[in-house]
């Protein structure tokens, strides 16, 4: 699993690009490093809403795990359209 290396939040948005675009410089050369911003009202909502960057491998393979077997669950519809 990664680690968050950094971590900032910010009310302006363009604050937030200057962040990043600052932090793409830094980590430029490092392509183990992936510079993100993301939004969110919550830093609650923000785990929920982008779970990829917080969870390691065996949790998002369990998720997806869950997602499918949810889908497989579901009645298919069929429609014919004339």
């Amino acid at each position: 699993m990664g680690e968050i290396v950094r971590s900032s939040e910010f009310s302006d948005p363009g604050r937030a690009l200057d962040a990043r675009f600052q932090a793409e410089l830094e980590y430029r050369a490092n392509l183990d490093v992936e510079v993100v911003v993301l939004g969110a009202a919550s830093w609650e909502a923000l785990t929920k809403t982008h779970t990829r960057y917080f969870q390691n491998v065996r949790e998002l393979a369990a998720s997806a795990l869950r997602g499918f077997q949810q889908l497989e669950c579901r009645p298919a519809l069929t429609a014919t359209l004339a």
